[in-house]
């Protein structure tokens, strides 16, 4: 009766000792620099980000400032264009040399407004290569906070690991504890006869 409880214990300590086998198999290695590497990264991409939102907002806000001056560039030209050849006061004719400066006046407002525009088109293009740079930025960051996750999930995997080796590692103790105490039994009732 002994004998069949200590095959039976054999075999449990045999069951344990290769469910232990297993889960140390699962063990994914995972070192807390590489953790750090990616949230370091992550935070760096954040700040980059916010640079960039700067950088936007910077634009945005020449580009309404320089529209609005072209704006007002165009509102003198057509003012200038609508009194042109009489004076709104009295209608009379203006004489050549007036009609000659307000062209002159006029002109310079165009080459103004050209100027402005030469800026707008940089400004804009400035703001399309910031919109670019910010979506490279985030899915940058998407790929970085995934593979954060996928390393978090495996540390939070190996904690679970650890706990069922641990439980185990008691049980097979538990089990070579009681196969000693069968082994005492027999010698006890060897000796005894």
């Amino acid at each position: 009766r002994k004998q069949e409880r200590k095959t039976k214990l054999e075999t449990k300590k045999q069951n344990l000792q290769k469910d232990i086998e297993q889960i140390q198999t699962k063990f994914q290695n995972i070192e807390n620099e590489q953790l750090d590497a990616f949230k370091q990264k992550i935070v760096e991409l954040d700040e980059e980000a916010s640079k960039l939102q700067e950088k936007k907002a910077s634009n945005n806000t020449k580009l309404t400032t320089i529209q609005a001056e072209i704006n007002s560039e165009n509102k003198q030209i057509k003012q200038l264009q609508t009194n042109k050849d009489k004076c709104p006061t009295c209608s009379r004719d203006y004489s050549e040399e007036h009609q000659e400066h307000v062209s002159k006046l006029i002109e310079k407002h165009n080459e103004t407004i050209a100027k402005y525009s030469t800026a707008l088109e940089k400004i804009n293009k400035a703001s399309v290569t910031v919109d670019e740079q910010l979506l490279k930025n985030n899915q940058e960051k998407t790929k970085h906070q995934q593979e954060l996750n996928k390393l978090n999930e495996a540390v939070s995997n190996n904690k679970t690991l650890e706990l069922s080796l641990n439980h185990l590692k008691n049980n097979l103790n538990d089990v070579q504890e009681e196969i000693e105490i069968v082994d005492k039994e027999q010698n006890n009732e060897l000796k005894g006869k």
